[in-house]
């Protein structure tokens, strides 16, 4: 398994995220997924609006922001795990 494979709260993934400048899109009342858009490249992925997010989205995320070209301590470092 990967070292993403865990499950997260929505709001640390939240802060995750803005540690790593990348933009969070909030679309509206009844949209069930917000965007969120790499400061690197400007690709855009979907993310759920869930309060818990499952391993595999937790992993899903943290994948994609090693693909946009984060490195994967700073991931790390911003989630607080070892």
């Amino acid at each position: 398994m990967s070292d993403f494979y865990f499950p997260c709260k929505r709001n640390r993934m939240d802060r995750v995220l803005r540690k790593l400048d990348v933009i969070v899109i909030k679309k509206g009342k009844r949209g069930k997924h917000d965007k969120i858009i790499s400061p690197i490249t400007g690709k855009k992925a979907p993310i759920p609006r869930k309060i818990n997010l499952i391993p595999g989205i937790t992993m899903s995320i943290c994948n994609f922001l090693i693909e946009q070209g984060h490195r994967k301590e700073d991931i790390k470092k911003a989630l607080k795990i070892k």
